[in-house]
């Protein structure tokens, strides 16, 4: 089963029993690890049987034949009845530790120890700055130890395939990684179907960040601000209040943060033609009760971008005919699908269709549109992610680029500090030498005149006075 799902990589792996795959709940865990990022969903309820819910959804099937019941699962699945199983949150540990111990005794154990926690710690920073400079939310737990650390702890707040670390790509001597999802401390059911409404969502970050919410009805959710909140604590907020499907700003261009929310969302991003005047922030917040400033940026920014498309939802409305979630095609029409697409044609046939078709039919249609619509969503987040992965290969190889031509400048710059420094060496030995040449005539000079002083002092020689020539002038010249 594991190779096949290896080779088919499905979204979806459905089962009416969880504890068929694995009898408890550690060895369900190991085998789901082997599933990623595949989706395991039960799709029966407590207390209810797959025959039940088949018949209940119109679907014959051979109770009695294994594969017959493993189809059911999936169709069940596809129509999105069922509950996906949560054993995992969206964190990431990262573990770097020492490959082996240093052993006892020996005049080389400290040198040994040293080098060993030496790498570790090098490893650690190196995934520090990379998690820094991408701008996740992390703790960090260091266990130190002679010249480095034994170990170090990373909890980032994202999951492992938004997580930009890999082993391969932090090889080093004497240092092991392990990079694994974190486990919830019991295992969780989400339905499939998720009923909570979709939203709009103003954020003014910083210090102190806010966050609005409106429905697409353009009615406030929530308002919520808090100093130092982290992007997972915000997340987690958002997440909380319903779906978002539009992240606003206030100012332009949109902040990072901002951008980031969008992609963990798979929402859009609305930024205003030019930033909001704080006249305009208050003339759009007015009606809304607020506690700061941030406050009500957040819902100058959320209500701005609801103007923006109020429009194209009061068209929803008038068009969307029974039977059909019109918050649901609010939210299809806002990423990007065609209101005439979603309906069936243009407003006079779908009129004259309706004469020809039940309620039923137009639901049928309308679910069959819906369902072509959640597969293409699926299939855009996935190149989104792998887009975000090869942006991020990119990155890590221009960081790389960066650091090896920085370190051939400074290899560069090195050798030919070095050629100028032995060139100066070379000029003072060469001025020692001329001095030190100087230095031997000036004192044998000396000697020389030291020798005459001596003389002059004694009674076996007389001092006579050298003349140019033997005249009167020269004489007394000398005198």
């Amino acid at each position: 089963m594991i190779r096949l799902v290896s080779q088919l990589s499905p979204k979806i792996i459905a089962v009416d029993n969880i504890y068929e795959l694995a009898p408890d709940r550690e060895r369900l865990l190991n085998l789901v690890r082997k599933f990623h990022p595949s989706e395991l969903v039960q799709v029966t309820s407590q207390g209810e049987s797959l025959v039940s819910l088949a018949r209940r959804y119109g679907i014959q099937f051979n109770r009695n034949n294994p594969a017959d019941e493993a189809k059911v699962c999936a169709i069940l699945a596809s129509m999105g009845v069922g509950q996906r199983v949560l054993l995992f949150e969206d964190k990431t540990r990262i573990e770097v530790r020492r490959c082996r111990r240093p052993g006892r005794g020996g005049w080389s154990e400290n040198r040994f120890r040293r080098k060993i926690h030496g790498n570790v710690k090098r490893t650690a920073e190196s995934i520090e700055e990379l998690l820094k400079r991408c701008g996740f939310s992390y703790e960090k737990e260091v266990r130190e130890g002679y010249g480095g650390y034994v170990s170090c702890v990373f909890l980032v707040d994202a999951p492992p395939e938004r997580v930009p670390v890999s082993k391969s790509s932090f090889e080093a001597e004497d240092v092991r990684i392990k990079i694994s999802q974190v486990e919830r401390s019991s295992i969780e059911f989400q339905p499939l179907s998720d009923s909570r409404e979709y939203l709009i969502v103003g954020i003014d970050p910083g210090t102190t960040t806010a966050v609005a919410a409106l429905n697409l009805k353009g009615e406030l959710v929530a308002i919520h601000s808090s100093r130092e909140m982290s992007f997972s604590e915000m997340l987690n907020f958002i997440s909380s209040l319903g779906k978002p499907v539009v992240i606003a700003s206030d100012v332009t261009p949109a902040p990072n943060t901002l951008r980031k929310v969008k992609s963990s969302f798979n929402a859009i991003l609305h930024e205003p033609k030019e930033s909001l005047s704080v006249q305009l922030k208050n003339e759009l917040s007015r009606g809304y009760s607020y506690s700061n400033a941030h406050e009500r940026d957040a819902i100058a920014a959320a209500v701005n971008a609801f103007r923006f498309y109020k429009n194209k939802f009061e068209q929803i409305e008038k068009r969307a005919p029974p039977g059909i979630s019109v918050e649901e095609v609010k939210a299809m029409v806002l990423r990007g699908a065609k209101l005439s697409e979603i309906l069936g044609g243009d407003e006079e046939e779908r009129v004259e269709e309706g004469h020809r078709q039940t309620d039923e039919g137009l639901r049928r249609s309308y679910h069959s549109l819906l369902s072509k619509y959640r597969k293409m969503e699926e299939r855009i987040q996935l190149l989104e992610r792998m887009l975000e992965e090869r942006d991020e290969t990119i990155r890590r190889l221009e960081d790389e680029l960066q650091r090896v031509r920085e370190e051939e400048y400074r290899r560069v710059k090195t050798e030919k500090e070095i050629i100028l420094k032995e060139r100066e060496i070379s000029r003072l030995r060469n001025e020692i030498r001329g001095l030190r040449k100087a230095l031997e005539e000036r004192e044998s000079e000396i000697e020389e005149l030291k020798k005459i002083i001596s003389l002059k002092f004694s009674d076996s020689f007389i001092p006579v006075k050298v003349i140019s020539s033997f005249t009167k002038e020269e004489i007394q010249r000398i005198e």
